[in-house]
């Protein structure tokens, strides 16, 4: 028997734990600081604006920038299952065919 630990059920630590977990012999935990993807934000297509700032979020900052003109810059690591995949938003948008022509 194998027993395994994965920290962090973002994207890989859920296909990690999955794929371990697949084979009977292996004993696999898998921890998230964040729960479940309830809150109904991550579900809206624009939700995904709030999530930046704590909802699901660890709320990290930035130290002020000094080439920036001291502004500070939120940087996101999501707390919750599925991790940046649960919290990031995906566009869609239909390319112009004479760009593609161009390329």
């Amino acid at each position: 028997m194998t027993d395994y630990i994965i920290v962090g059920a973002g994207p890989a630590g859920c296909v990690l734990a999955n794929r371990l977990s697949e084979d009977p012999s292996n004993s696999v935990l898998l921890l998230e600081a964040g729960g479940k993807d309830w809150h109904p934000l991550i579900h809206m297509p624009a939700g995904f604006a709030k999530m930046t700032k704590g909802i699901a979020s660890w709320g990290w900052s930035t130290v002020p920038q000094k080439h920036m003109k001291d502004r500070v810059f939120w940087y996101t690591q999501a707390k919750v299952i599925g991790g940046g995949s649960s919290i990031n938003a995906q566009i869609y948008t239909r390319g112009n065919a004479r760009d593609y022509d161009a390329w």
